[in-house]
């Protein structure tokens, strides 16, 4: 027991770092790639905020959509220990 809760730790561990590792590699240049793009500090500001309220306002859809549709229990069998 104490090892698929290991293996299914270990799982989402991978699962986040995966997806916060494309956030964190590209957030200290996307910026500077705007301003040399000749925008303003303004506009820069807007299209970083648009990309965090999309997030903030999108997740919460998609769980309600996902609980109404089960699709959750599908998507998370990856997470779980073969047996057999």
């Amino acid at each position: 027991m104490i090892n698929s809760s290991r293996s299914t730790l270990y799982r989402f561990l991978s699962l986040y770092a995966a997806l916060y590792a494309g956030f964190g590699v590209q957030s200290p240049y996307l910026p500077i790639l705007l301003d040399n793009r000749h925008l303003l500090p303004e506009t820069i500001a807007l299209a970083l905020a648009a990309g965090t309220a999309m997030r903030l306002t999108a997740a919460p859809a998609v769980a309600r959509l996902a609980d109404r549709s089960m699709l959750l229990e599908r998507s998370w069998r990856f997470a779980q220990p073969r047996r057999g």
